[in-house]
Formats: C-alpha cells, structure tokens, sequence
C-alpha cells in the first residue's frame, strides 16, 4: 500500500516523462534520476505515516470518513511533493496555478494504485453468531457427564477419587465434582484445550492469564488462583 503509490509515481515520471518534466538538472544542481527518486520516496513517506501512525490515532473509518482519509493522503502527497519541486527549481514555482497543475497531476497518477489496493484489500465479513464450542467430561462410570463451553473452562484439579472442574458462570466462579481420573479426563477430545501441568492440575491453555516466574518455578495464574507447573511439564510451557 505504501510502496505502490511511489513507485507508480516513479514510472510515470522517470520513464514515461510524464506531465513533460524536465530531464536536465535542475536549479539546485539535482539530476533526473535523484529528483524523480526523491519525489516517489516523498509519496511513499507520507502514505506510509498516514497508514501505520495517523490512521490508528483516528481508528477505524468507513463511508465518507474512508473516502476523505484518503482525500487527506493525496493531498498531502501532494504539498510535500510541490515543496520539494520549488526546492529542486529554488522557488520559480512557487505560486498557486503551478501547485494547482500540480495537485492534478498528482491525483491522477496515485488515484489508480490507490484504488487498486482498496479493491483487492477487503478483508471477509467477521463470522458472527458462530456455535460456541464444548467440552464434555464423563464420569469413570459413564452416566454422568458435564459440558461446559471451552471459552469458561479455567481448570481441573485432582481431588481423591474425584476431579474438581472450575469454569467460570457469568460473572462469577464455579466448581463441580465428577468421579473420574485426571489422567482419564485427558482424552483426545479435550487436548485441545486442556493441557496437564501438575500432578494434580490440567489448564484451559486459552484462559491462563498469566505465567509468572519464581526462580526456577513457573506458576500459571488462572482465574485468579496461582497453578504450579511441576519439572516433568515445565518443557510444554516454556516451548508454548
């Protein structure tokens, strides 16, 4: 996006000899080649500012805001290139019927890549209602089984012969009991989401909010409670 608009420039004028541009040196001893250079990396500049430090300042445009954003951009382009011309010809240009020639040409140049890119630039529509999805654990016995979303599940933990599994409810944090093995709650199904880092704990990858170090220990704090990672997992953390 920032590239196309110079380069397009550059073209026009360095090998077309568009809008009947000089080929000589000019008043301030500047070739051809190094003022058509310039002009292009002037053009290239100001899109590039415009896109990656204006445009998050203002944040997303649409409609008539898109279409005078990049209004803005060109006529920026613009200015900067006619001050750079009247430095290369020392002011002989510096009047309003030479810059409004100028303004012209200029759009007329960048107006066709830039709309290029724009075209071939859409990004799809967001999916919206998409199924959340879920994540059924059984019981050892298999007639009791719980399904909770996968964005809600926080973590399991081990507790005797049962397994407490803690996710969140709205605002607030829940905790049920399913009779059943850590290690047998692991299954294919749930690896996407539920990864063991303890003798007693598997977290919800996705809902750990942050990996604090302590030395030589890594604690993983979910849901506001503090997880240790034990030496035997300590590898597929510090690698994920």
């Amino acid at each position: 996006m920032t590239i196309l608009p110079g380069l397009s420039l550059f073209i026009v004028l360095f090998f077309y000899r568009g809008f009947r541009i000089d080929t000589g040196v000019s008043f301030s001893g500047h070739s051809f080649f190094y003022r058509t250079f310039l002009f292009a990396l002037t053009t290239s500049a100001c899109f590039y500012l415009a896109e990656f430090h204006v445009r998050k300042l203002i944040g997303t445009l649409s409609g008539p805001g898109q279409l005078i954003f990049w209004l803005c951009e060109i006529l920026t382009g613009a200015i900067c290139t006619f001050l750079l011309f009247n430095y290369f010809w020392t002011g002989t240009e510096w009047n309003r019927s030479a810059f409004m020639l100028l303004l012209s040409e200029y759009f007329s140049v960048i107006l066709i890549p830039l709309l290029l890119v724009r075209l071939t630039d859409r990004h799809p529509p967001a999916v919206t209602n998409v199924t959340p999805l879920f994540i059924t654990l059984r019981a050892e016995n298999g007639k009791h089984q719980i399904k909770i979303r996968a964005d809600k599940l926080l973590y399991l933990k081990a507790a005797d012969n049962y397994v407490e599994i803690h996710y969140t409810s709205g605002d607030s944090k829940k905790k049920e009991l399913i009779r059943n093995t850590l290690k047998s709650l692991l299954t294919e199904e749930t690896s996407a989401y539920l990864v063991r880092c303890h003798r007693s704990f598997a977290v919800n990858l996705n809902s750990v909010d942050r990996r604090i170090r302590r030395g030589q220990e890594l604690i993983l704090e979910v849901g506001g409670k503090e997880i240790p990672v034990s030496k035997k997992y300590l590898k597929d953390f510090v690698q994920s």
